[in-house]
């Protein structure tokens, strides 16, 4: 068995662990030092990388065991220093006492010996090292090394378990990534974690917190072990991918990704794209705020004169809404636009015109003379009022979003429905975003038009190596192996589990049910012991806590909307007689601890009121009980109000309604049958979104295979101007004779006005910095391209127009890119479709590309310094002028481009760095 062959090498390292109390701090360091070297050398050799770990597994193991002894019997650990403990001495909380030379009392760079310290603090928060790592722990990082998906009871310390695989592979110079939920739990452990991996020589960071396309964050990329939230990384990703310039890309290397919560990020959230959006105005969206705003009023009389499902059906649960044909009809009538809804829209200019609200003259323009654009203005159209239902009839606040105040401005921000925490940097897609802004009365930021998009699972292919632990991975493990080819390993609990899971309570309705649990909760405070109650929202959280304060009974709040305060709650959540009200806020990664007086009563009691989606998020809130072996109880309360009985079928819906009628009477219903109708009503629900994930990933997979294949076109582009060239040739092919012909003559024409002047310039004495901007022009805009100057005077030209066609290319690979995703993004797409979708793409990359490269002209004014020249011309000149026999221009002496005006009247316009 996998476990028994995993356990043996546990053996193995415990044995080896004996043998290295004799050495000293340094001694342990050095070894691992030399096991770098030792790991290096034998790649070098040509020994594989799985044999070079493998063999080196028991002594990583067992050196990190006897590290983390160390730290946790002894306040110091004394180490001569290194270069990174220098560095780190004034920076970090767990580097101290640093002793000096004698001979030398002032200056720190003669330091030759210091303490790390096994207490430091984590925020206001002293924390100190108390972990051994046990057997458990040991056989969990020999699962993650080996790519697998761990599961581990709550509890078990899964934030040591990830150490020794990260130690383990960083002797081959792999980069780990180690990705949780939130930044509240990368933060966390990146400050717990820290010391171990420093005393070893690793390099850490954390991204969070660094802002975008800085040098703290690139650097942060750049180290051993990076650790962060999975969005963070992802949308860093896509950052990237939009810049033109490789040098300051982020991200570099994708050697060995361990997720924190796996099954959330690989199950749940697998499929929610991550989007950056821009709002540029495209003729493909021409439908702007003004269309929720206008349409809202009418939306909201349907839906108030709605009865019996005239005007629309709904299913709450499933965020389902849709109008029947009678609504559809109102809808016409009211609008007076007989054409809405019409599967055939023909090509009524008269009626488009009279829609086209506030659009520009040239939007109309683009609108009415083309039918295809005609067609997805109706689409807009009909695409605004169905999600301004949806809006008003299945997405409610404090359940789906919150309303907050951000930056002085009110935001609707997204609830993550697994986690019950904010997504601060997600939009809803397809509009829904915008009508629930309009519907709440805020400023509605208008469709974004979307430049880059990826999913978590096609992010995650990137990495060579995928590793993952979690609580709940079991449950899921067909999934895991069928998208993912991931295997899951249980791993046993280090003490017997002896938490209380008590059975199902079911009750009548809602207001039962609550009265049950505050009763309940209230008996069990009684004794002594805390009691966190779990609930499916914010609103559920907040209205039950109103009832318990109506009783005059104090409780704690923790949901999305108070997660300032999640650190001081969470550690008051233990203590006795504390009743704590939760959302699945403190289902994942929360490490609640019952005081010693409360574990002598019994310990922490959960109490669930409702059963989630998914029975892992039930597993994760019970299993803040019970942790390590510790006392402690789990029951969940649900009634028939419960929306998960919506999954049931229509068959089982008379079931279940012939046993609750020979329950008449009874408040709480006892029946065993009635508890397995909601448990196969959320098995019906998990199987339903295992189905949907499905095809998610099937379009998911053929959107990735024509990203892939963008990007690749891209980043050669970028690895090698010259690739440039070949890939033009690729795209337009070589037989292309009449756009040769007329390509080649640009290039002599562009040349012949630049080089004249490149030579000039040449011949002054001024200093100047090697790379400038030639502006381009295509007629109707003003174009900005880089390039080295020197290299354009070494080569007579040619790097220059090599600069030109590399511009003209990423531009154009940019620009279909963001058509192409902007066109996949029509709801219950054929997958199928996506393939004749992205040659249309790239037929208008083709023919924008051949457009520029035959149309492109340096315009004279952006040369000359012209007085008619305007603004955006003059902002991106020519020659960007630093500095003239080594000092500054001012600002009143004549500008060296020869124009004859002022330096502040020409490129002095320019901000120099």
């Amino acid at each position: 068995m996998e476990l028994d062959r995993i356990k043996s090498l546990v053996v193995e390292i415990n044995e080896q662990y004996q043998s290295l109390g004799s050495l000293s701090n340094d001694e342990l360091r050095v070894r691992y030092s030399q096991l770098r070297n030792e790991a290096l050398d034998k790649l070098q050799h040509g020994i594989s990388e799985k044999e070079i770990l493998d063999s080196a597994l028991i002594e990583v193991f067992s050196l990190l065991k006897e590290v983390t002894r160390r730290f946790s019997e002894n306040d110091e650990i004394k180490v001569e220093q290194t270069d990174l403990d220098v560095k780190l001495f004034e920076n970090v909380p767990f580097i101290k006492d640093c002793k000096k030379d004698p001979n030398d009392s002032t200056d720190r760079s003669y330091l030759w010996s210091l303490n790390y310290v096994s207490s430091w603090f984590i925020g206001n928060e002293m924390y100190k090292w108390n972990v051994v790592l046990y057997d458990e722990q040991l056989m969990g990082g020999i699962a993650l090394h080996e790519g697998k998906i761990i599961q581990m009871c709550t509890g078990e310390g899964k934030t040591f378990v990830s150490i020794a695989p990260v130690l383990l592979n960083a002797l081959l110079g792999k980069c780990c990534h180690i990705m949780t939920a939130n930044s509240y739990l990368s933060k966390r452990d990146y400050e717990i974690t820290r010391p171990i991996y420093s005393f070893f020589g690793l390099t850490v960071d954390c991204i969070e917190n660094k802002e975008r396309n800085s040098n703290a964050l690139r650097e942060a990329y750049k180290s051993d072990v990076v650790f962060g939230a999975t969005s963070n990384f992802i949308f860093d990703y896509l950052y990237d991918m939009m810049n033109n310039d490789l040098e300051t890309r982020m991200q570099g290397k994708y050697d060995f990704v361990i997720l924190d919560e796996a099954d959330s990020m690989l199950i749940d959230d697998a499929s929610t794209p991550h989007i950056i959006s821009s709002c540029i105005g495209q003729v493909n969206t021409l439908c702007t705020n003004k269309l929720f705003v206008d349409y809202l009023p009418f939306v909201k009389e349907l839906v108030e004169n709605n009865q019996d499902g005239q005007y629309y059906i709904i299913n709450k649960i499933k965020h389902f809404a849709s109008y029947t044909e009678t609504g559809k009809k109102w809808l016409r009538e009211k609008l007076a636009d007989p054409l809405l809804f019409e599967e055939n829209v023909g090509e009524n200019y008269e009626q488009v015109e009279k829609q086209c609200f506030d659009f520009s003259q040239e939007k109309k323009k683009a609108l009415l003379e083309s039918p295809k654009n005609q067609v997805k203005y109706r689409k807009q159209q009909e695409n605004v009022l169905d999600k301004l239902l949806h809006a008003l009839t299945v997405y409610f606040e404090d359940e789906d979003y919150v309303v907050a105040e951000r930056n002085n401005k009110k935001s609707v921000i997204i609830i993550d429905s697994n986690t019950g925490r904010l997504k601060e940097q997600s939009r809803w897609e397809y509009g829904l975003h915008e009508a629930i802004e309009a519907k709440e009365g805020i400023e509605v930021g208008g469709l974004g038009y979307q430049t880059a998009v990826i999913s978590i699972k096609n992010y995650l292919r990137k990495y060579s190596k995928i590793s993952g632990m979690t609580g709940t991975a079991v449950a899921c493990s067909k999934e895991l192996k069928e998208v993912y080819n991931l295997s899951v390993l249980k791993i046993p609990t280090h003490r017997p589990v002896v938490r209380e899971d008590l059975p199902l309570r079911v009750f009548r309705n809602q207001k039962l049910l609550d009265e049950a649990v505050i009763n309940k909760a209230i008996e069990i405070q009684k004794k002594g012991r805390s009691v966190l109650v779990c609930t499916a929202t914010i609103k559920r959280s907040t209205l039950l806590a109103d009832k318990f304060a109506k009783r005059d009974i104090e409780v704690q709040v923790l949901n999305g909307k108070t997660l300032a305060e999640e650190a001081s709650l969470v550690a008051n959540a233990g203590k006795s007689g504390f009743i704590t009200i939760s959302t699945s806020v403190a289902g994942r990664g929360t490490d609640i601890k019952p005081d010693e007086d409360v574990l002598a009563k019994g310990g922490l009691a959960v109490l669930g009121v409702e059963l989630a989606h998914s029975d892992r998020i039930d597993q994760q809130m019970a299993g803040r009980a019970g942790r390590q072996g510790n006392p402690g109880s789990s029951q969940f309360f649900v009634s028939l109000d419960d929306d998960i009985l919506a999954y049931l079928s229509e068959k089982e819906m008379k079931s279940l309604c012939k046993i609750v009628d020979n329950c008449l009477g009874e408040k709480e219903i006892t029946s065993k049958e009635i508890c397995d109708f909601f448990y196969l009503a959320q098995r019906n629900c998990v199987q339903e979104e295992m189905d949907s994930r499905k095809y998610s990933n099937l379009r998911d997979d053929s959107i990735d295979s024509f990203r892939n294949e963008i990007y690749g076109i891209k980043n050669r582009i970028l690895k090698d101007s010259k690739e440039a060239d070949a890939v033009l040739k690729e795209l337009c092919g070589e037989g292309n004779d009449s756009f040769w012909k007329e390509h080649y003559a640009h290039v002599e024409q562009i040349l012949s006005v630049a080089m004249p002047i490149i030579r000039k310039i040449q011949e002054n004495t001024y200093v100047m910095d090697s790379y400038q901007r030639l502006p381009l022009s295509d007629g109707n805009n003003v174009y900005s391209i880089p390039f080295s100057l020197n290299s354009a005077l070494e080569t007579d030209g040619s790097s220059l127009y090599a600069s030109i066609e590399k511009y003209v290319l990423l531009d154009a690979i940019n620009k279909s890119w963001m058509n192409y995703i902007n066109e996949i993004d029509i709801e219950n797409l054929i997958p199928g479709d996506l393939y004749a979708i992205f040659l249309d793409a790239k037929k208008c990359m083709l023919e924008d590309v051949e457009n520029k490269l035959t149309k492109l002209y340096i315009p004279v004014n952006a040369i000359n310094g012209d007085e008619e020249n305007n603004q955006k011309e003059t902002s991106n000149p020519l020659l960007k002028y630093i500095k003239v026999h080594s000092k500054k221009v001012e600002m009143l002496e004549p500008c060296p481009c020869g124009s004859g005006k002022a330096f502040w009247q020409c490129h002095g316009k320019i901000k120099l760095k």
